[in-house]
Order: C-alpha cells, then structure tokens, then sequence
C-alpha cells in the first residue's frame, strides 16, 4: 500500500495534458536575442510527470518560484534563466498516452539546441529526477550528432534526486500499470539496472575520457541526494542510485539534503539550503567558465 500511494504521489500533474508540440522553452528571466556572448544560460528541466510547478514552493507566503529568483548576475557576469517544459502524459504529438525517454530526448532537443546556439558562454542544467537522465542523454546525443566542441558549450549540470541507476520504485510501478492494461514506457526507463542507463553510463565514461584527450572545457557534474522518505519506508530514489555518476568521474560532487524526493526542487527561499548550495555550485563553475581561455578543445583532431 505505501509503494502503491508513493506511486500515486508520483503521478501528480499526469492527468490531462495535450500538446501540438513535443516540449517548449518558457523564457524565465531572459536578456538578450540572437547574440548572448558574456551571458551564461542556466536551463531548469522537470521529471517525469513534471512541469514549471515542479521548483515552485506553494507551501509558503508568497510562494517561492526558484528559477524566477536566481541572480541578475554571478560570479561577474549576466544570467538568463530558461526552462524545458516536456509533456508525457497524452501527447498529441507522439499520437499516444505515453511518451518513451527516446521521445522525451527527441523532444528537447532542439529546444535546448536553439538555446544553445545564441553564443552564450555556457549553457548550464538544473535538473529534478527523470530531467537529469533527459539532459544526460541529450548531451550524449549532442556529441554524437554535433561533436566534442558542441558538447562542450555546456558548462556545468546539477542534479537533483536524479536516479542515475534507476529507482527500485519504478520497477514496482512497471508492474503495476501493467497489470492494470496501462504500459508507461517512460516509467520502464527508470527501472533498476536497466540496460539504457548502464549503456549511458557507458556512453559517458566513453565521453569524458575523449573529452580530457583532447583537452576541452570540462563539463562539470553535480548531484544533490536526497535522505527523507515520501512516506515512511518509501524513499522515491535512494542514495546509491543519485550517487552513481561518481562511476563515471571521480570529481562529481554530492551534497545531501535531509528533503524528500519532491521538496528537495522547493527550496522555501534564497536562504534555504539546497538553494544556498546551489548557488555555491553555480557561482564556482560560472567563475571557472569565465577564466577559461582558447578554444574549447585545444587537441581535436580533424577527422
């Protein structure tokens, strides 16, 4: 009964979608047009069933809207705040109910690309749950289609109870909908050990060592974790899955927050911690962005 109703928790906001485009871009504090060089980006993207209520905190008067809040400027320089909007429940555009990862990426994709290609310094992710293995398998899909340089325009992504592993929770639920006539290709994507997230792993080891071969801009990773329980016993992604990116560097960084899996997007101000150490997070890479020099890969070959 208790994975059944964290279940349910998980499904808020899934009701009644319809969408004629597969994902959209709501520009949250935004400054500049077609040329942004000296601007950093920051890009807020949701999990699953999410949307921009997702990093906003009803709970407190007035309520608290994290991307709307973040600095005019860090370390020095101008920030515009962006966020992916990504439907996966009843999509007209997918022409079914639900939506599978490769979808969801597909979707993105040029959202975030058309970003991207306004010149900006760097291109940066806050990302909650199912968001952060969409960013993680764009920026794979990035290099694959576009090349190391193109990768590298990004600077830095952190994660929020993002299950880099799966979610044990995600199993039960396969079973569930299934049982019930009600498959959810998506929610099969966050099973645990399955094999698309150990190929990503793979992919992004493969990835990480061509990058320092060829010299380019690190890509910096973060990861917040998550230690409180939805309900007693039910904790939605457990600190091993949230950690698992560590296998893919040595230099990710993992914080800790006694939040659960949905408070821990709902900082209730500028005060509070996961803010706090957000911002720590940003300031450091954005100040490392800006006193990079040369080109973004000073060793890629050619061909």
């Amino acid at each position: 009964m208790k994975v059944l109703l964290a279940l349910l928790l998980l499904a808020l906001g899934a009701q009644a979608w319809a969408q004629s485009s597969p994902a959209t871009v709501s520009n949250v504090r935004v400054n500049c047009t077609n040329s942004c060089a000296g601007r950093h980006a920051i890009i807020f993207v949701h999990g699953i069933y999410g949307s921009k209520e997702t990093f906003v905190n009803t709970k407190v008067q007035p309520s608290f809207d994290w991307p709307s809040s973040l600095p005019d400027t860090i370390s020095g320089s101008p920030i515009d705040v962006y966020l992916i909007e990504y439907r996966t429940a009843l999509l007209a555009w997918a022409k079914k109910d639900i939506a599978s990862l490769d979808e969801v990426v597909d979707s993105v994709y040029p959202a975030i690309r058309s970003i991207r290609r306004k010149g900006y310094a760097s291109v940066n992710f806050v990302a909650h749950s199912l968001g952060g293995n969409v960013v993680r398998s764009y920026i794979h899909s990035v290099k694959s289609e576009e090349g190391h340089i193109e990768r590298v325009k990004h600077g830095f992504v952190i994660t929020l109870g993002t299950p880099v592993d799966g979610a044990s929770i995600a199993n039960v639920g396969s079973l569930l909908k299934d049982a019930l006539g009600m498959p959810d290709p998506l929610l099969k994507s966050l099973e645990k050990d399955n094999t698309f997230l150990r190929m990503l792993q793979l992919w992004s080891r493969q990835e990480e060592y061509k990058s320092k071969n060829y010299e380019c801009r690190p890509l910096r990773l973060y990861a917040g974790v998550e230690t409180r329980s939805v309900i007693p016993g039910v904790q939605v992604v457990n600190a091993a899955s949230a950690r698992a990116a560590t296998r893919v560097r040595d230099d990710v960084e993992v914080m800790e927050f006694d939040r659960d899996h949905f408070e821990i997007v709902k900082p209730a101000s500028r005060s509070d911690r996961v803010y706090e150490q957000t911002l720590i997070w940003m300031t450091k890479e954005i100040k490392r962005l800006n006193e990079s020099s040369g080109p973004l890969c000073k060793n890629l070959p050619c061909s």
